[in-house]
């Protein structure tokens, strides 16, 4: 695995658990808000839990591009957050457009942790995610994910333990649990 990847998963974890403890932060994931799915969302609990990540996703990009940060490689599209040259080679950028396997899952563990933090409607919610279609990521979740949620809530786990045991353990995003593992040395 090399260093980009490596950083972009310890990021992804890094915003996925931010968003876990804080609803109200985006998810900053990169993949395309509007893409990856078929259909509409039908059920309004997951509507709403979609349209606030876009909107939250919308404001922050607005709010990049209007700011003044450098790029790394003379690519705009990927601004600087934070860099420190002077000590370690090391930046951290904001790319809208990235879709892998970590922004994937940051998305879906994002829209999650949304529905649990709606007490009322969490399991029908969680239980309802907008299905990605195959080999694409936005404002969705792989059928896998959904499904395994389910699972273990027909198994009787609890909704946070079954977002947990779902969403947030992330083996039902492909490619995700080898890179995370490969992030934490090898271990599962």
């Amino acid at each position: 695995m090399n260093v980009r990847n490596r950083w972009s998963l310890l990021v992804g974890l890094g915003l996925a658990l931010t968003a876990s403890s804080c609803s109200t932060n985006s998810t900053a994931n990169a993949s395309n808000a509007d893409s990856g799915t078929d259909s509409g969302i039908s059920d309004p609990a997951v509507a709403t839990v979609v349209e606030q990540a876009k909107t939250e996703r919308t404001a922050l990009s607005d709010a990049l591009k209007g700011g003044e940060f450098a790029s790394i490689d003379g690519d705009a599209s990927a601004p600087v957050l934070y860099s420190d040259k002077e000590n370690h080679p090391l930046a951290f950028t904001f790319d809208q457009f990235m879709d892998d396997a970590v922004s994937r899952w940051s998305t879906c563990l994002g829209l999650a942790v949304r529905c649990a933090d709606t007490p009322d409607t969490a399991d029908r919610c969680a239980a309802n995610l907008p299905v990605c279609n195959e080999g694409q990521g936005g404002l969705c979740c792989p059928a896998a994910c959904v499904t395994q949620y389910k699972d273990l809530r027909a198994a009787g786990n609890s909704v946070k333990d079954a977002i947990r045991g779902s969403y947030l353990e992330g083996s039902c995003v492909p490619s995700f649990s080898d890179m995370r593992n490969q992030a934490l040395g090898g271990q599962p």
